[in-house]
């Protein structure tokens, strides 16, 4: 019996994120069997994203591009994950522009998502935009407290942002403050900002 027969895709995604961590012959078998499943199942969008998801913890980001476009392809219900793999795969590209694009159109189809915004962030302080990254971080952040998901965020990365990026932290915990303030004044800075009153 293959490994495939036994394991579900999340225990296979589970996998090759461990092994990327190691480097080591399990991240290839992993991938390996999820382009099988995917075979058999070619209209399964959640495999597509399981599989992109894997490419990119594989840093195969030209494969995981072209895994998130099926998942969009085939997403007919919920198309965002697909635009989320797509847009992370495109930035590690190179391809900023595109990448913000992937993320606005998750965003425009949940405009909720904390994952989307924090992404969107992260493309736009790549690219030099601090504001705009600033902005959608304090997006992400407020989604995600909404939610009770700020360890969506965590996973993503955002728990780093001090460490990583201290002078982006500073200026974004200001503006996180100035929005709590202005929000407490006026009903019209934003409703994401006053969600996290």
């Amino acid at each position: 019996m293959s490994s495939r027969d036994t394991e579900s895709p999340r225990k296979l995604l589970a996998r090759v994120q461990h092994a990327a961590q190691i480097g080591d012959q399990d991240q290839r078998d992993a991938i390996t069997a999820l382009r099988q499943l995917v075979a058999e199942r070619p209209k399964d969008d959640e495999l597509w994203n399981t599989l992109a998801q894997a490419l990119i913890a594989a840093s195969d980001y030209r494969g995981a591009l072209d895994a998130a476009r099926q998942a969009i392809r085939h997403g007919r219900y919920n198309p965002a994950p697909g635009y989320i793999n797509a847009g992370i795969a495109s930035r590690e590209l190179g391809d900023l522009r595109t990448s913000s694009g992937f993320f606005n159109r998750a965003i425009s189809r949940n405009q909720y998502d904390p994952l989307a915004h924090f992404h969107n962030a992260k493309t736009a302080h790549t690219a030099g935009e601090h504001y705009t990254a600033a902005m959608a971080y304090a997006e992400a952040i407020a989604y995600a407290e909404k939610r009770d998901d700020l360890a969506a965020l965590a996973i993503a990365g955002l728990g780093d942002l001090d460490a990583n990026h201290p002078s982006l932290s500073v200026h974004l915990h200001a503006l996180i403050d100035a929005a709590r303030a202005a929000s407490a004044c006026s009903s019209g800075f934003g409703t994401s900002v006053e969600a996290r009153s």
